[in-house]
């Protein structure tokens, strides 16, 4: 039985934290239903982290408060928050937290469900993380706290 399990976490690590390559192409559509955002018109020269939740997460929650609670140690990265939800429940989980305060928090809807479908997204929150050349680093599923994520950044 331990076999099996420590098995089933080494191919979960290797699927989910050892991927690389660029940023693919992909849209997030913002809370105002308007603007669209082209992962290619995303900037180079920080680190950049998506987080795919759903609003209704209790762990996207914990997840959402903890980086919020260490934002000033992320001044280098850039955080696209996402959600295969609707605009109005992106609205509302962005007032909610009152994302909009903060430079480096963007907050979107994907709606072509790449993220689920493309990153093994079959819960949340999700951490896609991409370096400052929007190379992708590590698929993170499950909360990570805010001080692991700085681990991971710093090594980029």
């Amino acid at each position: 039985m331990r076999r099996i399990v420590l098995l089933l976490l080494v191919e979960w690590v290797l699927i989910t934290g050892c991927q690389t390559g660029n940023m693919p192409a992909f849209n997030i559509l913002l809370p105002d239903s308007s603007v669209v955002v082209r992962s290619e018109e995303i900037p180079s020269g920080k680190s950049i982290v998506f987080v795919y939740f759903k609003s209704d997460c209790a762990y996207c929650h914990e997840e959402t408060q903890g980086l919020i609670n260490k934002i000033e140690d992320f001044k280098s990265t850039l955080f696209y928050f996402v959600t295969t939800e609707d605009v109005v429940a992106a609205r509302e989980y962005r007032d909610f937290y009152k994302l909009s305060r903060f430079e480096n928090i963007k907050i979107g809807v994907d709606t072509a469900k790449f993220f689920p479908s493309n990153y093994n997204a079959g819960g949340t929150p999700v951490l896609v993380v991409f370096d400052r050349y929007k190379r992708l680093r590590g698929v993170y599923g499950g909360v990570m706290k805010a001080d692991t994520l700085l681990q991971v950044l710093r090594k980029l």
